[in-house]
């Protein structure tokens, strides 16, 4: 979210993060008023999408670095097994600075997005009744065991936890918002 805002992230962010740790306590506390105020689940999730908007419309000048980071970060997320030389040729920089703009201003790397995109792309192929193994090959994993290792690495539990975990109502309503995506919070 710090991006946003043209502002270096202080710590990386990984999956297990709480947000509150991401947003400064302003922040954070405005959005757990307003979610707190919201009705049901379908008004909590419309609170926060507002908020989000709200604070992607306040943003100010930003630097291109910033904005070749995001762009490149939503391509990666739309085709995680891009190479990443290509990707760097899209913004017309370097691999190197690919890297340097990701760790910069989002707090990871371009190989670190792309495993998060593809364990996002194995939970999609799951839900459609793909095997694990077929999900795996899918999205690039040599094999069903290096798809496991990285689910586990990433998420901290095994792909099937990962997946029933998947079942609940907020899981469906981010994954019906983000026309199937995984959320990480």
């Amino acid at each position: 979210m710090q991006l946003l805002n043209s502002r270096r992230l202080d710590a990386s962010p990984r999956i297990r993060v709480p947000l509150a740790e991401l947003l400064d306590a302003g922040f954070t506390r405005t959005l757990e008023s307003r979610i707190a105020l919201a009705g049901g689940l379908a008004d909590q999730l419309q609170t926060f999408a507002a908020w989000l908007e709200e604070r992607v419309k306040a943003r100010g000048r930003q630097e291109r670095a910033a904005l070749r980071a995001a762009r490149a970060a939503m391509r990666l997320c739309a085709e995680p097994l891009l190479e990443m030389d290509r990707l760097a040729d899209e913004q017309h920089v370097s691999r190197r600075q690919i890297e340097r703009d990701f760790t910069r201003w989002l707090g990871v790397s371009p190989r670190h997005l792309s495993q998060v995109a593809r364990v996002q792309g194995v939970a999609r192929h799951a839900r459609a009744g793909a095997s694990l193994a077929v999900a795996a090959a899918e999205m690039g994993f040599a094999d069903q065991s290096h798809m496991n290792r990285v689910v586990r690495q990433l998420t901290g539990v095994t792909p099937r936890q990962f997946l029933r975990s998947s079942g609940s109502p907020i899981s469906a309503a981010f994954r019906a918002a983000t026309g199937g995506g995984t959320v990480y919070l």
